[in-house]
């Protein structure tokens, strides 16, 4: 019997599991990879949004606009949440945080502030979809 190895884990295999050199790229690891470099990229832009809330960073909080605070703080509370549940790869977080960057995509459009930004969500996004898309057509097996 094959003893199980750190690796198996890591590839997202089972225990024992043959493994399938030569049979292509691994696109639940590619998944996977990928919603860990967001979460961190998204649980450091709510950190910094956290810091900019207190005070550390940019103007006083209390002297923007109603709405900028409401996009402030829903962004701020919603990219931690979102950072930490696609680091943990689970799909709630994945969920949470196609919320958060199209409610945030929509603010930035309707204020005309960061064009730029909701592209980068925008396309973020796509990219998640696409390695979703092509890991389920991969044909992993149910348990």
């Amino acid at each position: 019997m094959k003893r199980p190895s750190n690796d198996d884990a890591i590839r997202l295999r089972a225990p024992g599991e043959e493994t399938r050199e030569g049979e292509g790229i691994d696109w639940g690891l590619v998944r996977a990879v990928y919603m860990r470099i967001i979460g961190l990229a998204w649980l450091v832009k709510g950190l910094y949004g956290g810091a900019k809330i207190i005070g550390v960073f940019g103007p006083v909080f209390g002297s923007l606009e109603t709405s900028e605070q409401v996009n402030a703080v829903f962004s701020t509370i919603g990219d931690c949440i979102a950072g930490v549940g696609l680091w943990l790869t689970v799909s709630w977080g994945a969920v949470t945080w196609i919320v958060v960057a199209l409610g945030e995509t929509l603010f930035d459009l309707s204020g005309g502030a960061a064009p730029i930004s909701a592209l980068v969500d925008l396309v973020a996004i796509l990219l998640y979809f696409l390695v979703t898309f092509l890991r389920g057509r991969q044909g992993y097996d149910r348990l």
